[in-house]
């Protein structure tokens, strides 16, 4: 299971462990991301074998189309964007600013464009324009999209 929040890989065991000190974590439905705190519900046994199977084939098609090129671009930092090009936001690497940026809407998954590259990093995500300094999109990690995956 992935956390909605930061992004991260999510175990069961991991889940319950950040759960131990929860005075209702007997009767409470609810999982939460050792990484950020997130809450979320279980995911049911239903929906994660669905999940295993799409992501399975998913993964065979993949497999067969990895020789095109621009079909899996690595993750870079926000501030290596250059003007005009489009990203996904894949995750957030300082957890202290998630709150900042869940605040202004902008979650992994969410797809931006870089406006301003300097003095002071200006995405757009939707429409509405953010700016950040250098540092704080140094810890935003994004998968740039070519013009086949737009």
């Amino acid at each position: 299971m992935r956390c909605a929040c930061c992004g991260s890989e999510l175990t069961e065991a991991a889940a319950r462990e950040a759960c131990a000190g929860c005075l209702a974590r007997n009767g409470c439905r609810l999982i939460r991301c050792p990484h950020c705190g997130y809450e979320s519900a279980r995911e049911p046994g239903v929906l994660s074998a669905l999940r295993r199977m799409v992501h399975y084939v998913w993964w065979l098609v993949r497999g067969r189309r990895a020789s095109d090129s621009g079909v899996c671009l690595p993750a870079m930092p926000l501030c290596d964007l250059r003007k005009g090009e489009h990203a996904v936001i894949e995750r957030f690497e300082e957890l202290g600013h998630v709150r900042k940026f869940l605040s202004l809407g902008l979650l992994p998954g969410t797809s931006i464009t870089m406006l301003k590259a300097s003095p002071a990093v200006v995405v757009r995500a939707g429409y509405s324009e953010f700016a950040f300094d250098r540092t704080l999109a140094g810890t935003v990690m994004v998968r740039r999209l070519t013009a086949r995956n737009r």
